[in-house]
């Protein structure tokens, strides 16, 4: 993950309840997160290489 400036990610809001990294509350615990792919054009084309399914 590239944070630039001192920018920080305070919280993410995730709502799929079935990845490994969500917690109550729409909240996601992953330490960093990926989007794919790089010449995505808007949020549909988008996606979220960090989902880990929960076993």
């Amino acid at each position: 993950m590239r944070v630039e400036k001192g920018d920080t990610i305070n919280r993410v809001k995730c709502v799929v309840n079935s990845c490994e990294h969500y917690y109550n509350g729409d909240h996601c615990t992953a330490s960093t997160i990926e989007i794919q792919p790089r010449n995505a054009s808007n949020s549909g084309e988008t996606d979220c290489a960090t989902f880990s399914p929960k076993m």
